[in-house]
């Protein structure tokens, strides 16, 4: 088809049908993102239920530790007690105090 005969130069047709084109294929890849985005969204959302109850859980079990951590520490602190005052009774001197008791619990630092 001569498209000069219409007032319509061949290249300005090739431009506006190659441009229609793009526009199809830029739209068709937008659309395609959207519903690839919905449904990870959907199965985003299943595995992140699932995360916060393993988050959960671990929280629960730290809390555990946390408490066997605070009794150990304090029967460690009686008994340095205990040694420093026996020590202090026998040399005369202050006990080298060396104990330090981390915390390796879910607890915040006191400030």
């Amino acid at each position: 088809m001569m498209w000069w005969q219409f007032g319509v130069d061949s290249r300005q047709k090739n431009t506006e049908i190659n441009q229609a084109a793009f526009e199809r294929r830029i739209e068709d890849r937008h659309n395609t993102f959207d519903r690839r985005i919905s449904d990870n969204a959907a199965a985003n959302a299943s595995i992140l239920l699932r995360v916060r109850a393993g988050e959960r859980d671990l929280n629960e079990i730290e809390t555990q530790f946390c408490a066997n951590d605070q009794i150990r520490n304090t029967n460690l602190g009686q008994t340095d007690r205990m040694i420093a005052l026996l020590w202090q009774k026998e040399f005369g001197a202050p006990y080298p105090v060396t104990t330090y008791f981390p915390m390796v619990c879910n607890r915040k630092p006191d400030k």
